[in-house]
C-alpha cells in the first residue's frame, strides 16, 4: 500500500470540505478496508477539537484514533489492547513533532495566514502516522 497516495488522499479530503479528523480517519480506514461505511461520521464531531472548539485533543489526532479503532480495536472484553498502544505512540510521535495534541495550541503556532496549510500538513502526517502503526499492528500488540 502506498502511503504517499493514502497521505494525498486525506489531504485531498481536506481541502475538499472534509474536517481534519474525517480526512485522516477516512483515507487511513478505507486504505485497510475499502468496505467501511461508518466514515466520514464517526469523525464528524472531532473536526477543529471536539465540535470546533479549538479546544481539546486535535481532531487529526482524534481521527488517526478512530482509525485505529476501527481497524484495531477490540471486537470484545478478552482482546488484547492494541489499538490503545497504537493510539498513545501516535499522540507520543505528534508531540514530539508539534509540541502539543491540542488543537487551539497548534492553530497558535501556525498563525491565521497559514493556518489551512499547516493543518493540512497535520493531517497527511497523521495519516502516515496511521498507515505505519497498522501496518506494524503486531508490534504493539500486549504492549
Amino acid at each position: 500500500m502506498n502511503h504517499n497516495i493514502v497521505c494525498q488522499q486525506a489531504g485531498n479530503y481536506f481541502e475538499n470540505g472534509y474536517n481534519c479528523a474525517e480526512s485522516v480517519a477516512t483515507a487511513a480506514a478505507m486504505a485497510f478496508d475499502p468496505e467501511c461505511n461508518c466514515l466520514p461520521a464517526a469523525a464528524s464531531a472531532f473536526g477543529g477539537g471536539v465540535g470546533s472548539s479549538r479546544q481539546e485533543l486535535c481532531g487529526a489526532l482524534s481521527g488517526a484514533c478512530i482509525a485505529i479503532g476501527i481497524l484495531a480495536g477490540r471486537k470484545g472484553y478478552n482482546d488484547d489492547l492494541t489499538a490503545k498502544a497504537m493510539a498513545r505512540d501516535i499522540r507520543e510521535a505528534m508531540l514530539a513533532e508539534y509540541g502539543t495534541v491540542q488543537c487551539q495550541a497548534l492553530v497558535d503556532q501556525f498563525g491565521d495566514e497559514k493556518r489551512r496549510e499547516k493543518c493540512k500538513a497535520v493531517v497527511e502526517h497523521l495519516t502516515r502516522l496511521v498507515m505505519d502503526r497498522l501496518e506494524r499492528m503486531d508490534e504493539f500488540k500486549s504492549k
